[in-house]
């Protein structure tokens, strides 16, 4: 039903202009209301008694009377007026929140760089061993000679470390941590880490080195709750309760895409791969430095996107490209390669790769993680995001040790094209599996997740 220039002047008000909507339409508006705040439209007296029933409900009577002023706040987020008595200080610190988001206690900010230590230790235990690549297949006798068992061997020691996280690290989180605490913990995987690290450097052959780098998957970091929690089986929930199997489902699939989309075939190969394509050893070390550092540039703007344009829309703007930039790598190793001095083939490869981590820096490197940590309900979200961080582990594993065949068998054309396809797979799988979680709330989130459906054809309609 279209609604006439003619038809909207005669409105004074929305309730007008509402019934003049097909009701379909009003219907998916008003479940798009509900879902941005459940408690849109109650009235402020609903919203006071609501807040009583939870006070009484956990034991919170003293407080009582600041849950309901915080209830009548969070019904109308912008019309502070509705609430009883606020005073000017009050009202300041509300706008005050609203406005400042990058002012923040000084805890916050430290945390944030301990993290960020620690990610770049994690980072160097992964991906240190590209450059080493370039020597030790030499130094072992396992340098690339066109026979499975040589590639196999390649991708045995490359993915050792993920195969211990997959199989085993991520597993010993919960006795660890209730033996330890968080703290010990995380000192025990960085004295293992830095321990096996020295190990690689000494070991004498293949065999040697593998082993080092199976012990140093013990130390990057797993985490793992209890697997029953105030009487629940957490594993069952996990795919007993449809609210909790589809936020796992949602997850799994993201985790597995941010391997499959090919970003650690860069990660961990890339050295190999400039070196093919033309470049001097010394090259394709500086070549994959920079690979990095476009990285780690094209990740800040993330900080922003990810909370305005959200997790799946970046998503889905990302993938289609990640498969072209893919493509474009494969496709230039059609270019012949004429000796030295020829960087024809070379530069489009290291511009395919350079534009391929501009796109996945934002999207497909950020959003796993921060979805996964934010889809599962509270009680279940630690042994959730084990689960998670278990399934990208995995993952990663397999693609370490199939890549340096698949480059033999399908050569650097169909090894890239492979990893293009399935970045369009991860693009279907995003836009008809995976829900917006961009700014909800914990009751907005579990009903976008069991909405799933409707959200992604409320989504298409309008």
């Amino acid at each position: 039903m279209a609604i006439t220039t003619e038809e909207k002047s005669t409105c004074n008000d929305n309730k007008q202009l509402i019934e003049l909507l097909p009701p379909d339409l009003v219907k998916l508006s008003k479940l798009s209301v509900k879902l941005e705040n459940p408690l849109a439209g109650l009235s402020i007296s609903e919203l006071e008694t609501e807040a009583m029933v939870f006070c009484a409900q956990n034991g919170l009577n003293e407080e009582v009377e600041n849950f309901k002023r915080g209830a009548v706040l969070a019904g109308d987020p912008r019309n502070l007026d509705r609430i009883t008595n606020i005073s000017a200080d009050e009202r300041m610190y509300i706008e005050w929140e609203k406005i400042n988001r990058w002012k923040q206690p000084m805890i916050m900010y430290y945390i944030a760089i301990i993290s960020s230590m620690a990610a770049i230790v994690q980072g160097m235990d992964e991906a240190v061993v590209n450059g080493a690549q370039l020597f030790y297949y030499d130094r072992f006798g396992i340098r690339s000679d066109g026979t499975k068992k040589t590639a196999l061997i390649q991708g045995l020691v490359n993915s050792a470390p993920y195969l211990c996280c997959a199989f085993f690290a991520c597993w010993l989180t919960d006795p660890l941590n209730r033996w330890l605490g968080r703290r010990g913990v995380i000192f025990l995987s960085c004295a293992i880490a830095g321990l096996a690290s020295i190990w690689e450097a000494f070991t004498y052959s293949w065999q040697q080195l593998f082993v080092s780098r199976l012990v140093l998957g013990l130390g990057i970091g797993p985490k793992l709750e209890e697997e029953t929690q105030q009487g629940r089986n957490l594993i069952a929930d996990m795919w007993r309760v449809a609210r909790i199997r589809r936020a796992a489902v949602a997850s799994g699939l993201l985790m597995f895409m941010q391997q499959f989309c090919g970003v650690n075939v860069i990660a961990y190969y890339s050295s190999q791969v400039f070196t093919e394509a033309g470049f001097t050893n010394k090259q394709a070390l500086l070549t994959t430095m920079g690979t990095g550092l476009v990285n780690w540039v094209f990740a800040i703007p993330a900080l922003y996107t990810i909370d305005t344009f959200g997790r799946r829309n970046l998503l889905l703007v990302t993938f289609p490209i990640m498969a072209f930039c893919l493509l474009l790598t494969g496709m230039a190793f059609f270019i012949p390669f004429t000796g030295e001095g020829d960087t024809r083939r070379a530069g489009l490869v290291a511009s395919g790769i350079y534009l391929y981590m501009v796109f996945y820096s934002p999207g497909a490197g950020p959003v796993p993680f921060t979805y996964s940590a934010e889809a599962f309900p509270l009680f279940i979200r630690d042994f959730a995001m084990s689960y998670a961080t278990a399934v990208a582990w995995l993952f990663n594993f397999i693609l370490a040790i199939t890549f340096p065949l698949l480059l033999d068998v399908f050569t650097p054309q169909g090894a890239f094209g492979w990893y293009a396809g399935w970045c369009i797979i991860g693009w279907v799988l995003v836009f008809f599996l995976m829900p917006e979680t961009k700014a909800l709330t914990l009751e907005e989130l579990d009903n976008a997740i069991r909405l799933r459906k409707t959200l992604v054809l409320c989504e298409i309609l309008i």
